[in-house]
């Protein structure tokens, strides 16, 4: 995927899946190679289907809509 094809919303998502160097250690050798075996072991692996933000969004709006005509409803069951 080329530079210019990305949308500029979606560069920081794919800066985030994107391979870093490592971050020098701050920790001592022993304890940052204990570390690097935790992180790499299969249960850190999972591969994650990448957030879709407007299935949120959706779902919200469709909760708002939804609760809003059922007060309406109720309202006019009331009322009568």
């Amino acid at each position: 995927m080329s530079a210019k094809s990305v949308k500029p919303w979606r560069s920081n998502a794919l800066q985030c899946t994107q391979k870093r160097p490592p971050m020098p250690s701050r920790l001592h050798p022993e304890d940052q190679k204990r570390v690097d075996q935790y992180l790499a072991s299969p249960v850190h692996q999972v591969e994650r289907r990448p957030f879709r933000v407007w299935i949120l969004i959706a779902l919200v709006v469709g909760s708002v809509v939804g609760l809003g005509l059922l007060s309406r409803l109720l309202a006019q069951l009331v009322a009568v």
